[in-house]
């Protein structure tokens, strides 16, 4: 039993660390670009429509301001 130990296996042992290597690589990836850029791009997107709701909701007080 012994014999078949996967970690006196030298390609195995180096499949399991490469492995691991990457998959630490993604999740640090994730943390560090994805997530920030997703985060800014939520922001300027409610910015922009906060904007665009505002600008509209003027026009519309400033049209019926006219009309009475």
């Amino acid at each position: 039993m012994a014999e078949n130990n996967f970690l006196k296996n030298r390609f195995l042992r180096n499949l399991l660390i490469l492995s691991i290597m990457i998959a630490i690589a993604l999740i640090l990836y994730n943390n560090f670009f994805i997530t920030p850029s997703l985060s800014k791009l939520l922001i300027n997107a409610t910015e922009s429509d906060a904007v665009r709701v505002t600008r509209h909701l003027a026009s519309l007080m400033l049209t019926s301001e006219k009309l009475k």
